[in-house]
């Protein structure tokens, strides 16, 4: 039995490795990172190995600002005051460590200049394939979508610091808006850690709301909980998507929703949206794109002039099963990220995955029909990234698969075991 435990040691120690080390070398145990960014605030999160007071400077177009939170461990710290339009360079620092710097860019006037921003979906799990995902997407987008299940199963802040490590060279450089998915809840049912991770704008904590970034509107639904008729959280849909159509500062209008109204992998579309009548307020309201994650695959589609895309390949397992419901255009099992621009009289959409390359590009005009490169959609029913992930190494690719899978199950039966024997009293002289 000794030997036992100390094989499910050893495999325990296998199956967390990656994620030491890439915490090795980071000046914090997790951040700096921004969300709730607008045109002239901003709010930083940072948390400290031990308690300390951390200071926050800013340097901005029209000299430095420094804010410093309370000692704690959990640090949430806003700014205010800054110029539109501006990239915004910051150094956090703490007793308890050495300085860290990030970088964000405010909000510009409606209309003023294009909006490109990145949407990943599903990266818990991931490891690897994760940070190959982050390490692909270059340039500096004015902000990024995460679509939900960040990490595995919300149990401990552990998975939320490795989420950090793995996304870090894109969170140091732009804001995060973050949509709760269901793999956040299954071991933390009030979304708490998700919660003391971000800063939600509703003061009631609900993970629904509406963010907004130079003439883009994106409303933030929260699939775990009830969009039924009657609930709070379907007339606040209803609600946003009437003043999203009577604002003329709105040139472009997003949904963005872990689970989708559509999709064609293995877990389908959330009926609730249909049954709720909030497809036809999105079509009403004349939503140019949702976008949803859940289903670990790309996919594109248009149904009743309503256009979607699933892009849940940010590193967890993908699903290959594809139903090809009528309304799809294009459906791809791969690990990949999408950028999205919005310019003056157009939306463009594209799909990179971990190498680099493009699925798919595709643009739009409000209202008008996808028109994309090359002209016949690429509809596969299995994967073409099948073999190991362009962007890291293979072995890291078959740990990833293979060993660290085998090495939790047989963690996970030793417990079984020895949680047995000692229901059993044990082994008997």
């Amino acid at each position: 039995m000794k030997l036992a435990r100390l094989v499910g040691l050893l495999l325990g120690l296998l199956c967390v490795a990656p994620s030491g080390i890439a915490l090795a070398d980071e000046p914090f145990v997790s951040g700096p990172y921004v969300d709730r960014l607008s045109g002239d605030s901003a709010t930083v999160h940072v948390r400290t190995a031990t308690r300390a007071a951390v200071t926050v400077r800013f340097e901005t177009p029209e000299g430095p600002l420094e804010r410093t939170s309370a000692p704690g461990l959990v640090h949430t710290i806003v700014v205010s005051g800054l110029p539109p339009d501006a990239t915004i360079r910051y150094q956090v620092s703490a007793s308890s460590a050495r300085p860290s710097r990030g970088a964000f860019r405010t909000a510009p006037v409606p209309g003023s200049r294009a909006i490109e921003f990145i949407a990943i979906g599903d990266t818990r799990d991931g490891g690897a394939r994760h940070a190959a995902v982050i390490a692909a997407v270059h340039g500096e987008p004015d902000f990024f979508v995460h679509l939900g299940d960040l990490v595995p199963s919300g149990r401990s802040v552990d998975e939320y610091i490795e989420f950090y490590a793995q996304a870090a060279p894109l969170l140091r450089r732009t804001a995060i808006v973050p949509v709760l998915g269901n793999h956040e809840l299954i071991l933390d049912p009030d979304g708490a850690l998700f919660r003391e991770a971000f800063a939600m704008p509703d003061p009631r904590g609900n993970a629904y709301y509406v963010f907004d970034f130079g003439g883009v509107r994106i409303l933030v639904l929260d699939s775990n909980h009830s969009l039924d008729r009657g609930s709070p959280q379907h007339a606040f849909a209803l609600r946003e998507l009437e003043r999203a159509t009577a604002d003329s500062s709105v040139h472009a209008l997003f949904v963005a929703v872990h689970h989708g109204p559509m999709s064609s992998g293995r877990h389908g579309g959330l009926a609730a949206f249909e049954e709720s009548g909030l497809t036809d307020a999105m079509r009403r309201a004349r939503v140019d794109l949702v976008l949803s994650g859940h289903d670990h695959i790309y996919e594109r589609g248009e149904s009743s002039g309503l256009k979607y895309v699933v892009t849940g390949g940010g590193g967890s397992p993908l699903y290959r099963p594809n139903a090809m419901e009528p309304y799809q255009l294009a459906f791809v099992p791969a690990y990949h990220f999408t950028r999205i621009r919005v310019g003056e009289a157009r939306i463009d959409i594209e799909v990179v995955r971990p190498s680099g390359s493009a699925i798919e590009r595709c643009h739009f005009v409000r209202g008008g029909p996808f028109e994309c490169e090359p002209r016949h959609p690429a509809t596969h029913t299995t994967s073409p990234a099948s073999g190991p992930v362009t962007g890291i190494s293979p072995m890291t690719d078959i740990f990833e698969r293979f060993v660290r899978p085998l090495a939790l199950a047989i963690v996970l039966l030793a417990l079984v075991a020895w949680a047995w024997r000692r229901m059993r009293g044990g082994p008997r002289a």
